[in-house]
């Protein structure tokens, strides 16, 4: 909806178009990477609501702006069963563990292969989505999860696929905030 001067006639409206100008530009600022000195004109815009949502992601090796990424910390800590904002513990170089709240996510390296594994205590709902978000990195996935079998659940990588290759770093990286909905 566009803002007409002219149809500007109270403080109300004027208050109105004040609070409309505002959101506009802070939806613009939020994703633009101009706002964040990474090459201005080098990056699309991105979606916000995609993005948001987890429908759409900046193209792989894309920074995404700094205000995006905490805006998706956020929201995804209101809607996430467990998170957690950094490793506590030192894992291996073939296996990697983190506790989540009531939940373990576990990263177990085969040959060919990559599985991540979820698992909760009895009477509690597994998630079904995991979210990485990585600040230092400027990077945010959203990876869906398999259907639960018993306590457990787990979905595969493939190590040679370049987008979940870097699934696996940000799951190896001790920085990468975990958000499991």
């Amino acid at each position: 909806m566009s803002i007409r001067l002219e149809s500007i006639d109270t403080p109300e409206d004027l208050a109105e178009a004040r609070r409309r100008f505002v959101e506009r530009q802070a939806a613009r600022r939020l994703a633009s990477p101009e706002t964040d000195g990474v090459g201005a004109g080098s990056a699309p815009r991105i979606d916000v609501a995609a993005f948001l949502s987890g429908e759409a992601s900046p193209p792989a090796g894309t920074p995404v702006p700094l205000g995006l990424l905490r805006l998706k910390r956020y929201q995804s800590q209101a809607k996430s069963l467990a998170f957690s904002p950094a490793a506590r513990a030192a894992s291996t170089d073939t296996q990697i563990a983190r506790t989540i709240g009531a939940f373990r996510l576990e990263v177990l390296e085969e040959e060919d292969a990559v599985f991540v594994v979820v698992g909760g205590p009895e009477g509690l709902a597994l998630p079904r989505q995991l979210t990485l978000i990585h600040e230092g990195m400027r990077q945010s996935l959203d990876l869906p999860l398999g259907k639960p079998i018993g306590k457990i659940v787990q979905t595969g990588l493939d190590p040679l696929s370049r987008e979940d290759q870097t699934v696996i770093d940000m799951l190896k990286d001790p920085e990468t905030e975990i958000y499991l909905s």
